[in-house]
């Protein structure tokens, strides 16, 4: 997109390969998941399931990132953002799992999203990224949708900025599944609001020449001049 020249804030990613080093890493942390994926079944209880979320967890937050990969990070943060004093900047950190946003099924959003974090924070904020890949929602729906139980998390790191508006676009109207529609929903204040149901978005559909097809305008003056 910023070789279209849309505005985009600056950022990197934190690769899947990053976590299975962070894996291989810790041990006893990597034995705690090899016996999720071998002792939890669709069947299993919901006491089973809270355990191996209790336990996970608290154990994820036990560790912290290595040293190449906290060598890693710092350096990217000054190739992209500068030297800047801690706490000048705030950062979005966002997880995205392997396989969490498909054509079939879907658990995004039901992992963690840091929002206004300051730089200082953000090595706790990736470990808790990868900690919130074992809560028991998103054990049950894979084990529900016969998923891998350790799927691996990527954690985006990018620049926050002082929204006024906020919003998701669909190529294809996901509700009809119309491909000569796109729908814009729109929140006022930050995108956070909206993907996690919090707020009402306003909409609008138009069509593949980008004319207004419809639009639904509740409580703001967003679509003034649409």
């Amino acid at each position: 997109m910023s070789r279209r020249d849309f505005t985009v804030p600056n950022g990197f990613v934190v690769t899947v390969g990053a976590f299975e080093k962070h894996l291989r890493s810790n041990p006893a942390l990597s034995k705690l998941i090899y016996n999720l994926s071998h002792e939890l079944k669709p069947s299993s209880s919901k006491s089973a399931v809270e355990k191996f979320e209790k336990q996970l967890i608290e154990a994820f937050l036990q560790t912290s990132l290595s040293a190449d990969l906290d060598q890693a990070l710092s350096s990217n943060l000054s190739r992209i953002f500068g030297s800047r004093t801690l706490g000048e900047d705030i950062f979005a950190v966002r997880s995205s799992a392997v396989g969490e946003d498909g054509a079939e099924l879907s658990s995004a959003g039901q992992l963690e999203t840091f929002l206004n974090t300051p730089r200082v924070e953000i090595r706790r904020k990736i470990v808790e990224c990868w900690a919130s890949n074992y809560r028991r929602e998103i054990l049950n729906y894979r084990l529900q949708n016969a998923q891998p139980l350790n799927a691996p998390v990527a954690v985006v790191i990018q620049k926050m900025i002082n929204a006024t508006n906020s919003g998701v676009l669909f190529t294809n109207d996901p509700v009809k599944g119309d491909p000569a529609k796109i729908v814009i929903n729109i929140v006022e204040g930050l995108g956070e609001a909206l993907v996690s149901g919090l707020k009402t978005p306003e909409q609008i559909i138009v069509g593949r020449d980008l004319k207004v097809l419809y639009k639904v305008c509740f409580y703001s003056k967003i679509f003034l001049n649409v």
